[in-house]
């Protein structure tokens, strides 16, 4: 199973009511999913359930409506790891990544089995795979299988079937007869239905055709295996190919046979090893099934939401959901009502990300994917990490890549690419699709663009880019002492001063007055800080720098790895280390304080129209301040609110209505 890591995006409106395409209250929550990337579809009664990154929607199969679940319709968890439809039932198993499962009928009515979550093994809980037979379900573990009784909503059984009853990886069980197999990354193993599957002897190893690791397990007729894209049925004796020349990436048992899918030529529709029925136009869904009663094919896809086909004419219908086309906003931005989204970055972890760009604008939500920009730029293009719309024109706007440079659009449509040829940008190695990093951008009052170029081998800088396209580049050690750069904070005080960040190796805020003066840099003044010192003398030298937000006083705010610190005064900088953190006292009555959110890893921080702050944090959640920092209005988790994770990535808000848009991440 792949299992995926994808990130939600909610609204939480704070200061006033939201009048879009439909009302939110105040204090509202609203979940923005990205539904169109579906992976599994299951064919119900009335319904067709759609898993899309680890979150859930149906299509009626009738008028075509779309509904949606989560936890404020009452879903139990977050992070959707399968979903089976169980039709003895006529409920819809889910399992969560967590553990959790639910059943959900087409009434929308959710019964929840916590068997599993609250165990206290320290096993991985997420289910890898299902089968249903009858009113039982074998669940598919990294340590063996689990029995479920759906009829008694209860786990029944553990089993471990390895060697001396040792735990093995299953990802992936089918039925066929009166045997249940579970398909191991080396081996298969099988069991009579009626034996003691407690019982490790009683599972019995089957070979694999190969040494690939295998990929899928279905039954429909016979057994079928799919390794190394090749498909195999077992047969008595032992397995054989089928369709020597066709290679398959999944596979799917039907009602009426084995669908195969393969790339470029279509869906393949398999019984007594022969190729039924062939979809030659339906390439590329990730998954497909088939409503006998209606005679029609269902299709997931990565991109295009849910297709229907009518066998019987041929009929075609698509639902794509209003959403984003990605789960992941790993920075969001507003510019007047439009907020933008994009889901790059350039950690280690997070490098290499596809393209992407998002809009969310009076109820709707506009989407460039990988395929657009591949169409605009000729090439493959990676970590879209920031955005930022025109002040004045919210359709002129700018992506930041960290790998070919800098995107601009003009009137909602690719204008230009700025990089190493036309720019002053310099890369960190010799190809410049990959390496031509950029970030932090800023506009200035005068409508100039201020955009981070930096590596760890060559300098760098600060370059502006003029509203008549002129660009400048500004060399100081403000602006070349860092490794991997994020922001740039134009100062509300004096316009004049800039503050840049370094997020990680030598992390620290480098800071500079131009003068006024942009394309004189001889009149300029500069300065690095590393280390800073707090109202107790205590130094703060933070390993990591994530975020900065200046807030209605002109005061900066430093989210690290090691909590906050705040800079009363920019211009002091050029003097001074002096910084100061929040003491919270203690209600104890002794007297003693503590430092606010310390050692805290604060990942975003936001500040709204009453200059409150909004802090987000890698694992406990999302804060919202007093203005001055030493009240806690609200503390947002995931057991108060319907935040999904206590992982904040990123937060944006939007000053003209209220809303405080949420990026939360998990996986």
């Amino acid at each position: 199973m792949n299992h995926k890591k994808y990130l939600f995006l909610f609204i939480f409106v704070s200061l006033s009511q939201l009048s879009l395409h439909a009302q939110l209250p105040m204090g509202g929550w609203r979940m923005h999913i990205a539904y169109n990337d579906i992976e599994r579809v299951e064919c119900a009664q009335s319904k067709v359930y759609a898993l899309s990154n680890g979150a859930l929607m149906s299509v009626d199969k009738e008028d075509g409506q779309m509904e949606y679940y989560n936890f404020l319709t009452g879903l139990s968890s977050a992070n959707i790891a399968q979903i089976r439809y169980v039709k003895q039932l006529e409920k819809l198993l889910i399992t969560y990544a967590d553990g959790n499962i639910d059943l959900l009928d087409e009434n929308d009515n959710i019964e929840n089995i916590k068997d599993l979550y609250s165990s206290q093994t320290r096993e991985n809980k997420t289910v890898n795979d299902i089968v249903v037979n009858g009113k039982t379900a074998y669940l598919a573990m990294d340590f063996g299988v689990l029995e479920l009784n759906l009829a008694k909503k209860e786990l029944k059984e553990t089993y471990i079937i390895g060697d001396d009853a040792t735990s093995v990886n299953v990802f992936g069980l089918s039925i066929l007869g009166d045997s249940l197999y579970a398909l191991c990354t080396e081996h298969l193993y099988s069991v009579a239905l009626s034996d003691n599957k407690i019982d490790y002897h009683s599972w019995h190893k089957v070979s694999l055709p190969s040494s690939a690791s295998p990929q899928a397990l279905q039954a429909t007729d016979q057994l079928y295996l799919l390794q190394d894209n090749l498909l195999y049925r077992r047969t008595a004796d032992g397995w054989e190919q089928c369709f020597t020349s066709r290679q398959y990436y999944y596979i799917r048992a039907l009602s009426h046979g084995l669908a195969a899918l393969n790339k470029d030529e279509g869906i393949d529709i398999i019984f007594n090893n022969k190729i039924e029925k062939h979809l030659n136009y339906f390439y590329g869904s990730n998954d497909i099934d088939f409503d006998s009663a209606n005679s029609t094919y269902w299709f997931a896809y990565s991109v295009g939401g849910v297709g229907k086909l009518n066998a019987l004419n041929d009929k075609w219908n698509q639902y794509k959901p209003n959403g984003p086309i990605s789960n992941t906003p790993y920075r969001i931005r507003m510019s007047g009502n439009r907020l933008f989204v994009v889901p790059g970055g350039y950690w280690a972890s997070t490098q290499r990300n596809r393209p992407a760009a998002m809009f969310y604008e009076n109820g709707e939500w506009t989407n460039y994917d990988a395929a657009y920009f591949y169409g605009k730029l000729g090439k493959d293009s990676y970590d879209y990490s920031d955005i930022l719309g025109n002040p004045s024109d919210p359709s002129h706007f700018f992506i930041a890549a960290v790998s070919v440079g800098l995107l601009e659009f003009r009137n909602n449509e690719f204008y230009k690419l700025h990089n190493v040829d036309n720019a002053p940008f310099v890369t960190a190695a010799s190809d410049p699709d990959l390496y031509t990093w950029v970030d932090g951008l800023a506009f200035d009052a005068h409508g100039n663009l201020w955009v981070e170029n930096f590596n760890e081998r060559v300098t760098g800088g600060l370059c502006v880019l003029s509203p008549e396209g002129k660009w400048t580049k500004l060399i100081n050690v403000a602006t070349t002492e860092k490794n991997r750069s994020k922001h740039v904070v134009i100062s509300n005080k004096n316009p004049n001063i800039k503050v840049v960040s370094n997020v990680r190796v030598g992390a620290g805020l480098g800071v500079m007055d131009d003068n006024g003066t942009i394309a004189n840099q001889s009149d300029d003044k500069a300065v690095f800080r590393h280390t800073f010192v707090d109202q107790k003398d205590k130094e703060v030298s933070p390993n990591s720098i994530y975020t900065l937000a200046q807030d209605l006083n002109g005061e900066l705010w430093v989210g690290t790895d090691a909590g906050l610190f705040i800079i009363s005064d920019l211009e002091q900088m050029f003097t001074s280390d002096a910084c100061y953190r929040v003491i919270i006292t203690r209600t104890d009555g002794s007297g003693l304080g503590d430092y606010l959110l310390n050692d805290e890893q604060i990942s975003a921080i936001e500040v709204d129209g009453a200059n409150r702050k909004w802090i987000g944090t890698q694992n406990s959640g999302l804060y919202l301040m007093s203005a001055d920092g030493t009240e806690t209005i609200q503390h947002f988790t995931t057991d108060n609110s319907p935040l999904p994770d206590n992982n904040i990535i990123s937060l944006a808000i939007n000053q003209h209505s209220g809303e405080v848009f949420i990026g939360t991440g998990l996986g």
